[in-house]
């Protein structure tokens, strides 16, 4: 296809870019020599004689661990500018805005050879090295991605192609390693995309009229992938890593490896300490130290692996360090193992001895010497401690404790006694005489004490008041007890109404007052009294149990001792007495009442007396206005009232209510004189204690009517 045909098919496919923060970052200031040394070779591989083939701006060293590119990071090469494979990819997948770099540069031979466009293979980027592996395996991850997904994917003439192409003994020819997994198919955007091989592909934008993904500018990529080759150890190889625009020369294509991946198996080991004197964790102190050796193999993990150590140096397994097995092993499938030892006291100056733990040689064509580490043994440094000398004080006063550390192994720790400070320098203010420990312990955990005595002549100042109860109405007097202290004291009552050594008060209820002592070293004491104002109230009921006997009951709380005044010359100390008055009347009687902290109350209430229940009803009464016997009703004595009703023999109702006297009828129905004859009463009359009393009679109305 000509690039006038492929510009027409994608020009009503175009839109605006739009620009969005990228994530993934290129940068193409690297050597071919040093994207190999530095970036791409990982361990158990020697590598030489770096040679590249392209334009320089399609090299470079990626950092991917913000994208979704599936690496961390690495060597990128491309086919455009590297650099344009930041995100985002916010053009159209197919449009004249993605078409790429077109370098004009010559393709290459064998990469045409694995694309199959008529055309051949453009702006080829080849990174080539020698190297030699120090086992029978090398193996490195890597990424393809392009923007010929999948607009241009199946379209005649259009794949973009690359290969990573190994040389060397045992080879025939060169050898594409850059295959389908569990095949010998070589990768291409024509047999990995969305709709072959889809399970190694990734769709990042790739249809037409779809936009991108933010970090990465690029339709679709592969997954993370794998190249492994069997191979001779220690033998030297060549391998081109190649990657071409096919067909054309635009819409460029990219190859991602990860950096550290060019590998052959090896061992590495690292050691770590938990204290060490210097900055490299290999200084050891005796009863200090202890360190952790990590070993570390490279792919692959599938089988078990046994690695000698040898142990050489003035320090010795079991005497200085604890014991460590001569051998280490790695379980099927697992890529590190840990040895540890502990740094022994051995209590013997000896000065500072070393051993270098040495893995054994797996690589036959070492040209290094194999993973050691070597370590130092110190004596311990004693710690020792200067601390502030004694100190005496008559008043109490602020008192700075410092303590110097010397020797040890910073940093320090302070825990002291008496004091909850984790300084060095502490201020105290004892008021009695108190010693000052303290503990250091230092980074490797060794301890030393110190302590500094403070004396006060003093005896701590105390105060106290008794709790006071007081009868309502009354003055409570408050003593205060002061001991210990300095000199003379002096006095403050409730802020300052009183200033002796008591304080009287006349509270109208309960309170609680406070007081303050202070003594000549000018250390102040408080305390609180409460002053309990006992508000008794004298209280009682009544109740007539016959006309002239009433049973009192006191109800006051808490009283003890009561005195009842009857009002007819006659007391009682009883509590709940029963009086017979001799006359009936009205009379005062009132209650004295006296409690247990001598507190007194009184209170008076009317009672009334009744003579003995007498009454009579008249049986005929003449209301004609004479003024002799012109009303009737009950007489009599002895009662609280009478309920009447009067009916006439066709038994209406002419009078009902309830009386007190003798006047309860007029002899009137509503407003006029019933005509005389006979009417028939009832009344129902309530005593002051007792039942009622009834009675029913006729009654004679002489009217004159």
């Amino acid at each position: 296809m000509t690039f006038l045909n492929r510009y027409y098919l994608v020009f009503a496919a175009m839109l605006l870019s739009v620009t969005v923060k990228a994530q993934l970052v290129v940068d193409v200031n690297y050597s071919p020599q040093q994207l190999v040394e530095d970036v791409l070779i990982g361990q158990g591989v020697q590598v030489s004689n770096f040679q590249f083939t392209g334009d320089a701006q399609s090299r470079g060293f990626f950092d991917g661990s913000n994208s979704n590119i599936g690496l961390e990071s690495g060597v990128i090469l491309s086919t455009g500018r590297a650099a344009d494979a930041v995100g985002p990819n916010s053009t159209v997948a197919g449009s004249l805005a993605e078409d790429g770099t077109d370098f004009s540069r010559p393709g290459d031979p064998e990469l045409s050879g694995i694309s199959g466009s008529i055309a051949g293979t453009f702006d080829a980027s080849v990174l080539e090295f020698d190297f030699i592996p120090s086992s029978d395996t090398v193996r490195f991850k890597y990424v393809f991605a392009s923007n010929e997904y999948m607009f241009w994917v199946g379209t005649s003439n259009i794949n973009d192609v690359f290969a990573f192409f190994l040389s060397g003994p045992g080879l025939v020819g060169e050898q594409n390693v850059a295959l389908i997994p569990g095949t010998t198919t070589p990768i291409s955007m024509v047999n990995v995309n969305a709709n072959t091989n889809s399970q190694y592909y990734t769709d990042n934008g790739d249809e037409s009229g779809e936009e991108g993904a933010p970090s990465v500018n690029y339709n679709g990529f592969t997954t993370p992938l794998t190249a492994i080759a069997v191979l001779i150890p220690c033998e030297t190889y060549t391998i081109r890593l190649a990657i071409a625009d096919g067909g054309d020369g635009t819409y460029d294509s990219a190859v991602f490896l990860e950096a550290g991946s060019f590998t052959s198996p090896s061992i590495s080991l690292n050691a770590e300490s938990n204290f060490s004197t210097s900055t490299n964790a290999q200084d050891l102190v005796e009863g200090c130290s202890t360190m952790d050796l990590t070993f570390e193999r490279s792919e692959p993990f599938d089988t078990p692996l046994t690695v000698g150590l040898s142990f050489t140096g003035t320090a010795t397994v079991g005497t200085d360090i604890s014991n460590i097995p001569n051998a280490i092993t790695f379980p099927a499938g697992q890529a590190t193992t840990t040895i540890s030892f502990t740094v022994l006291e051995d209590a013997i100056l000896e000065g500072t001895e070393s051993m270098t733990v040495t893995l054994d040689q797996l690589n036959p064509c070492a040209t290094s010497p194999a993973s050691s580490v070597t370590f130092t043994i110190q004596d311990a440094i004693p710690m020792t401690l200067q601390i502030t000398p004694d100190e005496s004080f008559v008043c109490p006063a602020e008192h700075p404790i410092d303590v110097v550390v010397t020797g040890g192994y910073p940093v320090y720790d302070y825990q002291w006694s008496g004091s909850a400070e984790t300084d060095g320098n502490i201020l105290v203010n004892p008021v009695t005489s108190t010693n000052y420990s303290v503990v250091v312990t230092d980074a490797c955990g060794f301890t030393a004490t110190a302590s500094s005595l403070v004396s006060v002549n003093y005896q701590p100042l105390q105060v106290s008041i008794a709790d006071e109860v007081v009868c309502n109405g009354d003055d409570a007097e408050l003593v205060a007890n002061v001991s210990g202290g300095l000199g003379g004291v002096s006095y403050l009552w409730d802020g300052g109404s009183g200033t002796d050594t008591s304080y009287t008060i006349s509270p109208p209820t309960t309170i609680a007052v406070l007081l303050q002592v202070t003594d000549s070293c000018g250390i102040s004491e408080s305390t609180t009294a409460t002053v309990n104002v006992d508000e008794l109230a004298a209280s009682f009921t009544h109740k007539l149990i016959k006309n002239s006997t009433i049973q009192f009951t006191n109800t006051t709380i808490g009283a003890t001792d009561f005195s009842w005044d009857f009002g007819d010359g006659l007391t009682s100390t009883r509590e709940s007495p029963v009086h017979e008055y001799e006359v009936e009347g009205d009379y005062i009687v009132s209650l004295t009442v006296v409690n247990n902290n001598g507190c007194e109350a009184t209170v008076q209430d009317t009672v009334t007396v009744y003579p003995p229940l007498r009454v009579y009803v008249p049986n005929a009464f003449s209301p004609n206005g004479d003024g002799i016997n012109d009303v009737f009703g009950m007489e009599g004595e002895g009662y609280l009232y009478y309920d009447l009703e009067i009916f006439d023999r066709w038994g209406n109702k002419m009078r009902f209510g309830r009386f007190r006297d003798n006047t309860a009828w007029d002899g009137k129905y509503k407003g006029t004189l019933v005509p005389s004859g006979a009417y028939i009463y009832k009344i129902w009359v309530e005593p002051p204690v007792g039942i009622e009393v009834r009675e029913t009679g006729v009654l004679h109305v002489l009217s004159g009517e």
